[in-house]
């Protein structure tokens, strides 16, 4: 009967120590749940970050080429321009004049 008893407080022992250690275990995940939680949403904000200036940088150089196709479109057309009036500006000046003073 004494061996039995004695069983029995060595397998209260033995369980008693088992849940302290669930329940240490218990408590540590709990303190160390927000900090899992604040570095998971810190590497997902890095990642986002990351990857909205990635494509922040690919829109910006699609822009710049864009920007510089209708900068030499544009330098086109004044060269154009100009190239026409040099042309026709003596023409047109003497046009303007006649209609200004043969007014009738």
């Amino acid at each position: 009967m004494d061996t039995i008893i004695n069983e029995l407080i060595s397998y209260d022992r033995q369980a008693r120590a088992i849940i302290e250690e669930a329940l240490q275990a218990k408590e540590k995940s709990e303190k160390e749940l927000p900090e899992e939680a604040k570095r998971l949403y810190d590497d997902f904000l890095s990642r986002a970050k990351d990857r909205v200036a990635r494509i922040q940088e690919s829109v910006q150089s699609d822009h710049e080429e864009e920007i510089a196709q209708l900068e030499q479109s544009y330098q086109l057309a004044v060269d154009k321009l100009k190239e026409t009036y040099e042309n026709n500006r003596e023409n047109w000046c003497q046009q303007l004049f006649e209609r200004c003073v043969a007014q009738e």
